[in-house]
């Protein structure tokens, strides 16, 4: 009786294993949609000196150049983020690039990419010297990041500390000390089947609309509308997405806080208040490590403030780039 219980449990055992490892494979795992060249009126497509196929949007100033800003996006992201933002700041009279990252919004979906912060502060740097001759601009940059995107700005000034000229930091991401991905275990996990796994739960699970639109609820404190949802997928449906985010998640090498070299670049920080995902607590070791902080806590709102109530982030943004103190 025992030996035949042990027997039924082996073939159960060993049937649930098989669909474990062949299931995924036989499930489509990647969206359908052909990557869009020239997705908006001001899309601009640059490689970086490595051949990193960067997508940005270019918002021209409308008066005398003040400054040159570029605005990096969060986790799950793309230059829509920064819609109501980017056009406010270009009647300031600053030049402003918003840009995708790579596995993000509409740039590159090329496989064997390391998504290290360090590396994308270099691609990022390579597409602005890009866009200074284009252009005819100076070689110095007030650069802004999201949540994940925090990081990246940290990055580009640890990289290039003289043509930063100032950061603008929005609910970001900088905790922990040296958190460290892409490991070789977790490449290798993630070419298994638990890898095709997590494709095929991106695929049927965060990224179909209801579940995204879920999320971002939870991002923003309130309701996302169906076309806040409709922006973000749309550049997540692009074929090679699931492929590119696995190789994300495998390689991510973040730049916390404990990182950052230059703190005293000058940095304005807006921290919503309500922000469910990075508790403003978090401020409080940025203000102490940094020199020239300006700080602007928004009340009520969550985090994503840029786009839940643009015109309070944009008025606050705008004292901020006012009182920074810059050569």
């Amino acid at each position: 009786m025992i030996r035949s219980i042990f027997k039924f449990l082996k073939r159960v055992f060993l049937t649930l294993l098989l669909l474990f490892l062949v299931v995924p494979y036989l499930l489509p795992r990647e969206g359908t949609q052909v990557r869009e060249s020239m997705p908006f009126e001001n899309s601009l497509t640059l490689n970086s000196s490595q051949g990193v196929m960067i997508h940005t949007r270019v918002y021209e100033n409308k008066q005398p150049l003040v400054g040159q800003i570029m605005l990096v996006h969060g986790l799950g992201g793309s230059t829509f983020s920064y819609e109501d933002n980017a056009p406010f700041l270009a009647d300031l009279g600053y030049f402003v690039v918003t840009v995708d990252l790579p596995a993000f919004g509409f740039s590159s979906r090329e496989r064997g990419l390391h998504h290290t912060q360090n590396n994308r502060a270099m691609w990022l740097w390579d597409v602005l010297n890009q866009i200074e001759v284009m252009y005819d601009l100076k070689s110095k940059w007030i650069i802004g990041g999201h949540s994940m995107g925090g990081s990246v700005a940290l990055a580009m000034n640890n990289a290039q500390p003289m043509k930063t000229e100032a950061l603008i930091l929005i609910d970001p991401a900088l905790r922990g000390g040296n958190q460290r991905g892409g490991s070789l275990l977790s490449w290798m996990v993630m070419n298994t089947p638990v890898g095709e796994w997590l494709r095929v739960f991106l695929t049927y699970g965060l990224l179909t609309p209801e579940r995204f639109q879920s999320s971002l609820s939870s991002a923003y404190g309130v309701e996302a509308s169906d076309e806040q949802v409709e922006a973000y997928l749309r550049p997540l449906r692009t074929q090679g997405t699931t492929q590119a985010l696995r190789e994300f998640f495998a390689t991510s090498q973040s730049v916390s806080l404990e990182d950052w070299m230059h703190p005293s670049t000058p940095v304005i920080v807006l921290w919503g208040e309500e922000d469910a995902w990075i508790p403003v607590s978090e401020l409080q070791p940025l203000l102490e490590k940094g020199e020239n902080v300006l700080a602007f806590v928004l009340e009520g709102e969550g985090h994503n403030p840029m786009e839940t109530n643009p015109s309070l982030f944009n008025e606050k943004l705008r004292e901020g780039l006012n009182q920074l103190k810059l050569d």
